[in-house]
Order: structure tokens, then C-alpha cells, then sequence
């Protein structure tokens, strides 16, 4: 028997439709009409008790809401005949906003949408796809249009995102809407002004900023007299893509505790560099990478194999180590559950990857790269 958050559920899904109708082409509103769904077999008390709730929050009763129509059934063989819900219909526009309460959000997405027209019709195809974000950020559209029409103005700044000079914006607001804003610089300005490689807005719109730093572990005798005593450094990136270093070997790792799994054992002419899961893409410069024994090393899952991929699309000589079926099923019992992958199939991954990929989508199971006990480096397992 239909509940009343079932009844939710489909009227919210009908409502954020009918918005992009509206956004599109001024769509009229049509009735909603739920036809009655099946029985779940519930018990007679209980479908009495769900009857007497839907009655109770209907517009049979408040005069707004959803309608119920009834149909008799039964009555036969002595059989006591039943009232059973045959259709639910919201009639109105006003029922369908009274039920879901939102009136007042309806109104405002309107006056937001008419303000949207009129100032950024460049925004029109924008609105359709993203009623939704439309809707729910309607007390904070002024500022949002600030912003997109000083990108419109000036889709290159060359200055850093808090110095960005936009009259009733704080230095925070942007970094609050990121993905928003992206959104709508995005469908704003010219494709050559956004790096799409990143997601954070300074990046993605080539916003200066201060440099990132790489962290870089060694352990060679050699290269610690070469960096006068040091066993770990930060270089500035862009300074790390003009200098190469005095390496043979480069092992890029995931996470933060793995360089010290690694530096239990010698490492000679190789460095440790730490990428951050994702934040690997600030490498790409580094071109001198191609020129030796790349290594990457990251969690048994589905995103460590994904930015496998992304690492191989940059650097075609990258070659993982302890990301393969055979490590997983050793340290098995150390996996766990991990949520489902949403992105698309990575592009870069040899025939194997793929299949130990799809493994472990279909599984749903991670391996964190910590938990690896018997490290394999140049090609032997070393004991952690």
C-alpha cells in the first residue's frame, strides 16, 4: 500500500521536474496522478492504520493536498467489502506545493529565474539542467551572478582568488560555492580559459596562487650529501618541473605514511614523492618524470586505480607496484567495504587493471596501501 513518504518521494521528483519544464519553456502545470500500487500484503490493521494516515493528510480532508479516490472492493461470499485507493492526484499547482511545503520556494525560484533571464540569458540552457541548484540557492543568487559576471568581464584575472576585486563578495564565499561556481563559470566563459584537469576554482580558472609544494623522501647516502644532510624536502613545483634530479628512480605514493613504510629499506638514486590521492595532477609539469623509472604505489581500490590512470595519462611510463589481485588476496582479511565508484572506467589501465578494477567495483571492497605488509621495490619483497 502506498505510505505518505512514498507519496513524497514521487511528488518531490515530479515537482524539481516541472521546475526545468518551467525553466525550458514556461511549462504549465499538469496534473500529478498517482495510479494505486500494488498491495505489499500487509496485515489488515496495518493497511487500516496507513489508510487512516493518508486520509487524514489528504485534501478529502484539509481541502489541499493530495486528492484520494477510493474504490470499493470484495463484498462477496461473504466477505466484507473493502475501500481501496484506486488513483492520488494532485490537481493544482497549489496542492502540490502545499503537500511538499514549498510555496515559498516555488515563488522564489520564479523571481530568481526572471532575474537570471533578464541579466544572464547566456544561463538559459544552464537553468534547465540545474533547476534544482536554481531552487535551493535562491537567497544567495545576487552574489552568484557578482561572480559570474565579472568572469564574463574578465575570464582571465591573473590575480589570486581572495584578491579577486568583486564588490559585495568575502573572501570566503567562493571557496563556500566551489562546485557551484565552477558550474557556472563553466557554461560562462570560453573553453580555453578552464583547466578541467582540476576541480578547485583557483586552479581551474588559472588563478595565481601560491605555489604547491611537493614532499619528497630519500634515503641514498648519496642524495643526502647531494641535499646537505636533508632526508625529506618540499619543492616548489614549478621549480621541481625546471630542475631534475639526481634520480633513477621516482615512487609516487598516495598517502601520507607510506614514504616511511618505503625508507625501511635502501633505496639507492630513488626518490620518494608524495601525491596526494587526486592532488597528483600538480605533477603533470614535472616532464622530466618521463625520463625515469616511475612508480606509482597507491590504495587497492577503485579510486587508487583510478588515479593510476590518471598518472599513466600524464607520465605513459608509469608502472604500479603492489596494486595487482595477487597483493590483495594476501592481506585479504585487512579489506573493507568502500562506496560505490560513480566516475566514469578509467582510460588508462592495461587489459589486467581493468579486470582487477572491475573486481573490485563489483565487490565493493578496498585495500588501504598501509595495511600492505611485504613491500615490493625494484622488483623484490622486502618485509615491513
Amino acid at each position: 500500500m502506498i505510505t505518505i513518504e512514498r507519496i513524497k518521494n514521487k511528488a518531490e521528483t515530479y515537482y524539481y521536474e516541472w521546475l526545468k519544464g518551467i525553466a525550458d519553456h514556461d511549462a504549465p502545470y499538469t496534473p500529478l496522478v498517482l495510479p494505486r500500487i500494488a498491495d505489499d500484503g500487509s496485515l489488515q490493521e496495518d493497511r487500516l492504520a496507513l489508510m487512516e494516515q493518508l486520509v487524514d493528510g489528504s485534501k478529502n480532508k484539509l481541502g489541499q493536498g493530495y486528492w484520494i479516490e477510493t474504490a470499493v472492493s470484495g463484498g462477496r461470499g461473504g466477505r466484507v467489502p473493502q475501500s481501496k485507493i484506486k488513483k492520488i492526484t494532485f490537481e493544482t499547482p497549489d496542492d502540490l506545493l502545499f503537500f511538499l511545503d514549498k510555496k515559498a520556494a516555488f515563488e522564489a525560484f520564479n523571481t530568481t529565474l526572471a532575474h537570471i533571464r533578464a541579466v544572464a540569458p547566456h544561463l538559459q540552457e544552464w537553468t534547465v539542467k540545474q533547476a534544482k541548484m536554481v531552487e535551493q540557492n535562491t537567497e544567495i543568487w545576487p552574489a552568484l551572478l557578482a561572480v559570474v559576471h565579472y568572469f564574463r568581464d574578465n575570464p582571465s584575472p591573473g590575480v589570486p582568488q581572495r584578491l579577486l576585486p568583486i564588490e559585495g563578495i568575502d573572501t570566503k564565499f567562493i571557496g563556500n560555492n566551489n562546485a557551484l561556481l565552477c558550474s557556472l563559470i563553466d557554461a560562462t566563459i570560453p573553453p580555453e580559459y578552464v583547466d578541467k584537469t582540476y576541480s578547485d576554482f583557483e586552479r581551474r580558472y588559472k588563478l595565481q596562487d601560491k605555489e604547491p609544494f611537493i614532499h619528497c623522501y630519500f634515503n641514498d647516502p648519496k642524495l643526502v650529501a647531494h641535499y646537505h644532510g636533508f632526508t625529506s624536502l618540499a619543492f616548489p613545483v614549478n621549480q621541481l618541473a625546471r630542475q631534475k634530479q639526481p634520480v633513477e628512480t621516482v615512487i609516487i605514493v598516495e598517502n601520507s605514511h607510506s614514504p616511511q613504510q618505503l625508507l625501511k629499506h635502501e633505496l639507492p638514486q630513488t626518490l620518494i614523492v608524495f601525491g596526494g590521492g587526486y592532488g597528483i595532477a600538480v605533477l603533470k609539469e614535472v616532464h622530466w618524470l618521463r625520463d625515469v623509472r616511475l612508480l606509482y604505489w597507491g590504495d587497492l581500490d577503485t579510486h587508487g586505480l583510478d588515479i593510476l590512470s590518471k598518472v599513466r595519462s600524464y607520465f605513459p611510463n608509469v608502472q604500479p607496484i603492489m596494486m595487482d589481485k595477487n597483493t590483495f588476496e594476501t592481506y585479504q582479511n585487512y579489506a573493507v567495504g568502500d562506496k560505490p565508484f560513480k566516475g566514469e572506467v578509467p582510460t588508462y589501465l592495461t587489459a589486467e587493471e581493468q579486470v582487477f578494477f572491475a573486481f573490485l567495483k563489483e565487490n565493493g571492497c578496498r585495500l588501504e596501501q598501509e595495511r600492505v605488509q611485504e613491500v615490493d621495490i625494484m622488483g623484490k619483497k622486502n618485509s615491513v
